[in-house]
C-alpha cells in the first residue's frame, strides 16, 4: 500500500527523495493551469527551486488544440499560454493549493 510508504514527514517520502536526486523538473500545463492549484505540484516546484544551482525548472504548455510549447529560454512565457494558464500562475497560492488528502497538504505546509 502506498500510504505505508509516505512516512511520518514529507521529507521521508519516496517523492521527496526522487526530487532531491533529480537535476530538475518540468511542469506541463493543461489548458486551465491546474498544476498551479495542486499542493504536490507546488512542492515539486519548491524543491526544484531550492535545490542546488544546477537544478532547473521549466514549463511546457498545451493548448486546447493539442499544440505543445516549451519555454527553453527560462522566461516562463511561450506563445501557446492561454489566458486561464496565465490566470492560474498569477493567482498561485500554496496555502490555497488543493490535495486529494488533507493530511498530505498538512505535511507539505
Amino acid at each position: 500500500e502506498l500510504g505505508g510508504d509516505l512516512g511520518g514527514s514529507v521529507e521521508e517520502t519516496p517523492f521527496h527523495t526522487a526530487l532531491r536526486l533529480s537535476t530538475g523538473t518540468l511542469s506541463i500545463l493543461d489548458p486551465g493551469g491546474i498544476v498551479f492549484t495542486r499542493v504536490w505540484c507546488a512542492y515539486e516546484i519548491y524543491l526544484t527551486l531550492l535545490g542546488s544551482a544546477d537544478h532547473e525548472h521549466d514549463v511546457a504548455s498545451c493548448s486546447r488544440g493539442g499544440e505543445v510549447s516549451l519555454s527553453l529560454d527560462g522566461s516562463g512565457v511561450d506563445p501557446v499560454t492561454t489566458t486561464a494558464q496565465r490566470d492560474a500562475i498569477l493567482a498561485f497560492s500554496l496555502e490555497g493549493a488543493q490535495a486529494s488528502r488533507q493530511e498530505d497538504k498538512d505535511k507539505i505546509l
